[in-house]
């Protein structure tokens, strides 16, 4: 696998992560607004919402190409997640992969649009 691609990969996931903190950090703000009656809060907090879940929409599809081209660069041409590519890569990186993979499975959401 060339440097870059493990770079971008690496770097997409930990953008990744940072979206879906701030999602449940927007998630919890919302509920405050709705519990204290600010609607003129919840609006605000709707539209940043909106644009948390565009930039991860971007991201994902970024990543699934990155994640492709990744396999292929292993010898992997039918890796479908991170956790195929994991153990082929050199173990500084295979060990900074696992402890995003780890922080990304505890903040994300369980469904198709954000598996990894």
């Amino acid at each position: 696998m060339s440097i870059n691609s493990l770079t971008e990969l690496t770097s997409l996931l930990a953008e990744k992560v940072h979206i879906l903190e701030s999602v449940q950090e927007n998630l919890e703000e919302e509920q405050r607004c709705i519990i204290e009656a600010r609607p003129e809060r919840l609006e605000e907090n709707s539209r940043r919402a909106e644009e948390f879940m565009a930039s991860l929409n971007l991201l994902n599809s970024r990543f699934r190409t990155l994640l492709v081209r990744s396999g292929s660069e292993l010898g992997l041409p039918d890796a479908d997640s991170l956790s195929s590519l994991i153990p082929v890569v050199d173990p500084e990186a295979r060990l900074q992969l696992r402890k995003l993979q780890t922080t990304y499975r505890r903040t994300a959401f369980t469904d198709e649009s954000t598996s990894i």
